[in-house]
């Protein structure tokens, strides 16, 4: 099954400051979204990738997917024939703004900002979701700014049976390059985030004696440890991303190696893994990569 990382929306009422689309600029990133698209435009362009690979994995992310116009008919209408999951900070949900999705079809990618919305009320959301029958995960971003209640907040969501999971920063605050800037307290803190049942002192301990858990923040951008070309990666056969314009490529960290346009209906996806050439495999910027070192079509 194909795999489909795709940006429907340029817009987004938080705007945070650590935003990818804060750092290129909300207006630079509007004037490459192009004339909005209708539902029956979207739903056509979608059926004929059902035609050449059937049903696929569909990965809604923004920008806000909600802000989109008409986004509840574009979601009920292609996941007639894909399984879509959205990722939203869920600012515009409510249960009219999921009505009619079907929750064997579709999923959540819930994001915590806790400088925009109150604990108590993103929970609220992502139970109303739940129990409409939806699966919906939640993400939290380890920045600089928001790791003193990290653990507040999994905790606090863990006792309605919500389960937080810790990403981490990419990008520059202050004047500094993350995740290898993190301070070893600031790693300790986030591994425990991450285990917070355990006690401090054996993450603390774990932490400092297993060298592995520093791997996660060793390398970025083209300072991986230089396997690229060993590894075959399916970005590009199983998976691809789609920009803003329906442009579709490897994915996001080759933007030369184009795979067509996704309104032009003329994608074509490689036939088998190719290794990458761009430096980074083994890089945990490409492990968390949907692609990364896959070698079949599952």
């Amino acid at each position: 099954m194909k795999t489909f990382s795709w940006d429907i929306s340029c817009y987004c009422d938080y705007k945070c400051e650590y935003c990818f689309f804060t750092e290129a600029g909300w207006d630079n990133m509007e004037k490459l979204h192009g004339k909005v698209k209708t539902p029956d435009a979207i739903d056509s362009a979608w059926r004929d990738v059902h035609g050449k690979y059937g049903p696929s994995r569909i990965k809604m992310t923004g920008g806000e997917p909600f802000s989109y116009p008409e986004f509840n008919e574009i979601v009920r209408r292609i996941s007639r024939h894909h399984y879509v999951q959205i990722t939203t900070n869920l600012s515009r949900v409510d249960g009219g703004a999921v009505k009619g999705m079907d929750p064997r079809k579709v999923t959540f990618n819930a994001t915590y900002h806790p400088s925009k919305e109150r604990i108590e009320d993103f929970k609220d959301k992502v139970m109303m979701l739940k129990k409409a029958g939806f699966i919906c995960d939640v993400c939290y971003l380890a920045h600089p700014k928001q790791l003193r209640e990290m653990v507040n907040y999994k905790r606090y969501l863990a006792q309605y049976g919500i389960i937080m999971s810790i990403v981490l920063y990419r990008g520059i605050f202050n004047g500094i390059r993350y995740p290898e800037s993190y301070t070893i307290q600031e790693k300790i803190n986030i591994e425990y985030a991450k285990m917070y049942t355990c006690k401090m002192e054996s993450v603390t301990r774990s932490f400092k004696e297993l060298e592995c858990l520093v791997d996660v923040y060793r390398f970025a951008d083209n300072e991986g440890p230089g396997t690229a070309g060993i590894k075959a990666c399916s970005a590009g056969s199983s998976y691809a991303s789609i920009a803003l314009d329906g442009t579709v490529r490897r994915c996001g960290q080759t933007p030369d190696t184009l795979l067509g346009n996704l309104y032009e209906k003329n994608i074509v996806m490689r036939e088998a893994p190719v290794a990458c050439g761009r430096g980074t495999c083994g890089n945990d910027e490409c492990s968390e990569c949907n692609g990364y070192g896959m070698n079949n079509e599952s």
